[in-house]
């Protein structure tokens, strides 16, 4: 089983890291922005709100590239999926991709459109016990993106393995 999703698992392993990286330089950027124009006041919320958009966007962005490699991981799962469509319908194995693939692009494309969208109230309030600030506007898009990495590159290899 882990063969036919290896290359989702890859995907959103180095989105996380891509996000993480992201976050915190957007961090240290708000940090030093809000240092220089009022040294006494370091909060989080002023820039999370204000350029939520533009984290989603980047986050969304780096999704579909991390997705679109074409890794060992990718390569492989497209062999797998390629005969499990064999061995799902042997004398029709293009219905049986052309379903697997338009699921997986919906379930890309509907974490994708979520991501874009500011983040739920009950999560910016879990976010705020854990973090004790309002980063959940910098938190939500990349887990998000995660998903849309992870089954975007899935769907990657399903078309690839496509037999037609």
């Amino acid at each position: 089983m882990y063969r036919l999703v290896r290359a989702g698992v890859r995907a959103a392993c180095l989105q996380t890291a891509l996000v993480t990286i992201v976050a915190l330089v957007a961090l240290v950027q708000g940090r030093i922005q809000q240092g220089a124009s009022s040294p006494g006041s370091l909060t989080t919320t002023a820039l999370a709100v204000d350029h939520h958009a533009a984290f989603a966007l980047v986050d969304v962005f780096l999704a579909a590239c991390v997705s679109m490699l074409r890794t060992q991981a990718v390569i492989g799962s497209a062999r797998h999926i390629a005969s499990g469509f064999r061995r799902l319908s042997p004398r029709n194995p293009d219905r049986a991709a052309g379903a697997l693939i338009s699921q997986l692009l919906l379930a890309s494309l509907g974490f994708a459109a979520i991501a874009l969208r500011p983040p739920p109230d009950w999560f910016q309030s879990l976010v705020a016990l854990f973090t004790g600030a309002s980063s959940g506007f910098l938190v939500w898009p990349g887990m998000m993106s995660v998903g849309t990495a992870a089954f975007g590159a899935t769907t990657h290899a399903a078309i690839l393995g496509h037999p037609g």
